[in-house]
Order: structure tokens, then sequence, then C-alpha cells
């Protein structure tokens, strides 16, 4: 196997080299990625021209594939979410947001592929909620302790988006009655 990892900071992330991720997977390296996954929380794999089927498939062995949404914009793969920011359809999480978190069994991780990257802005970035959490003072985690917070389908996507596309407006309504808002401790570690 010729994985080659590059951390990308102390904390966490890690680039993947050395792999075609949208061939087919060997077992020993669908293992190895969980437990580089486990590991360094966020990967990256760089030049890697993935479809929305490819990735897909990339997703399924590593038991990522979950139903991304029942808002997928792609009918035929719906694990997909399509996120495409043009004028016409701006970005509802373009501020500090989780990943399908409203559902009852959120996903482990997230596969994004950035296909067109604005010049200017357009930054993805993330965060270890974990290592935020024990940074923390005794005190500030003894407050916070007990807290739960709700994620909301209605949140990720704002209804009033919707409302003057009817088909979409359908597919959204059954949406939120299908994941209704979670309770989430403020403190449970996401794995």
């Amino acid at each position: 196997m010729s994985i080659e990892i590059t951390r990308v900071s102390r904390a966490f992330g890690a680039i993947v080299a050395g792999l075609d991720i949208a061939g087919r997977l060997a077992e020993s390296e669908i293992e190895r990625l969980g437990a580089l996954l486990v590991e360094h929380k966020v990967l990256f794999f760089r030049q890697q021209p993935l479809s929305p089927q490819t990735q897909r498939d990339f997703a399924a062995p590593l038991r990522h594939a979950a139903r991304a949404s029942d808002l997928s914009v792609l009918p035929e793969l719906p694990e997909i979410l399509l996120l495409d920011n043009h004028e016409a359809f701006l970005p509802d999480n373009d501020t500090w947001h989780t990943d399908v978190t409203f559902s009852k069994t959120p996903p482990l991780a997230g596969i994004l592929a950035a296909k067109r990257i604005p010049s200017v802005g357009g930054d993805t970035l993330w965060s270890d909620s974990t290592a935020a959490y024990e940074a923390l003072s005794e005190p500030m985690r003894r407050l916070l302790d007990g807290l739960t917070a709700e994620h909301s389908v209605a949140k990720s996507f704002p209804p009033e988006r919707w409302q003057n596309d009817p088909a979409f407006k359908e597919r959204y309504e059954r949406a939120v009655a299908k994941h209704p808002p979670s309770l989430i401790p403020s403190c449970a570690p996401i794995r």
C-alpha cells in the first residue's frame, strides 16, 4: 500500500496521497482510511476527480453512504447533497454549522468534493469540538455539562426559501416531518 500521510496541523487533519479514491479500494485500504479518519478527524484528498456517483461509491464501503438528506437535489443519488451556491440559490449554511446533525443517527463523517471555488472567500474550515471542550476550564465545563442543543432541518434549510417552489416545498415538508428536531447534549462526543 502506498498511502502517504502529511499532517496539516498539530490538532487534527491530514492530507492523504497515493490513493485513487475514485477506483475500487482494497479492504486493507478501507481499514487504513477508517483508522486515519479516527486519528486525524479530517482527511484531505487532493486532485481526485470525483463525480457524484464515484463520491457515493467511495463512501459506501466506509459506511458513510447514509441518505444525505431528503432534500437532495439529485433524486437518483439521495446520498449526495449538492450545495450549489449561485445568485439564485444562495447558501443557507454559509456560517458555522454542522452537517446533517438534525438526524437521529447523524453520520460519522461527511465527504465534501469541491468543484468550483471562488478566487476570494469560499473557505471551508473545520474545528474539533472535543478538543475545544477539553481545553475549557473545569468551571466552564461544569456550566456546559447537562445543556442540550436543538438540531433542526428548519435551521439548516430555512422554510421561506422554498415557498415559491411547490415541488421542493413538498419535499421540504416531508423532510421536516421525517426528521423532527433532535436534542443533543452540548458536550456529547461526536464519534
